[in-house]
């Protein structure tokens, strides 16, 4: 686990303890680490967590969707903004099956381009992958339990360790420390938030 050290303005280390666990003391000054840098940074991870479900569950809801002979165990599903443009070129300049007055000329690069913008736009789903989202969003209401609780009962350790270990948390703590997040945490040891 990585932190600023408030009183040097550097990076520093955690060191590890002869159990292998993080020792909550910073690595330079030996200031303790706060209960509330390390719940925020949880609740960092969580949110990142539930901003990646929530998006593929809305993607999936909020989408039209449609099936192919040729794949029957799967179902394709295209932003609804761009179904319109999708069933106007196809029946117009693919197929040709206007309803009155005569063929859309269209060339066959023409066509091509058009295919091919729409296999872009479009996602097959599978069993497995709605399978998946279910249960993410399963594991993510289990995270939010176990972190409330994590809250509301002095932030014990056990809990703490079994939040950060959850892969989805895990990952997204890993995301933040990369992307240098932590100034946040700065903000909260020092007054700021």
């Amino acid at each position: 686990m990585l932190f600023k050290c408030h009183e040097r303005g550097s990076g520093s280390g955690l060191p590890f303890s002869e159990s292998g666990q993080s020792s909550p003391r910073c690595f330079e000054c030996g200031r303790e680490g706060s209960s509330k840098r390390r719940g925020f940074e949880l609740y960092r991870a969580i949110a990142d967590f539930h901003t990646s479900v929530e998006t593929q569950r809305n993607d999936l809801a909020h989408g039209s969707f449609g099936v192919m002979d040729d794949m029957p165990e799967a179902v394709l599903w295209m932003e609804s903004r761009h179904v319109a443009d999708f069933v106007l070129d196809f029946w117009n300049k693919i197929e040709h099956s206007t309803p009155t007055g005569p063929p859309i000329p269209t060339s066959q690069k023409e066509r091509d381009q058009i295919r091919q913008q729409n296999l872009d736009r479009m996602f097959v789903y599978r069993p497995k992958d709605v399978e998946t989202l279910l249960i993410d969003i399963e594991r993510l209401w289990r995270t939010l339990g176990s972190f409330i609780y994590f809250l509301r009962n002095s932030r014990p350790t056990e809990i703490y360790q079994q939040l950060v270990d959850e892969p989805h948390v895990k990952a997204a703590l890993a995301n933040i420390r990369a992307r240098g997040h932590l100034h946040e945490i700065e903000c909260l040891r020092s007054g700021l938030l």
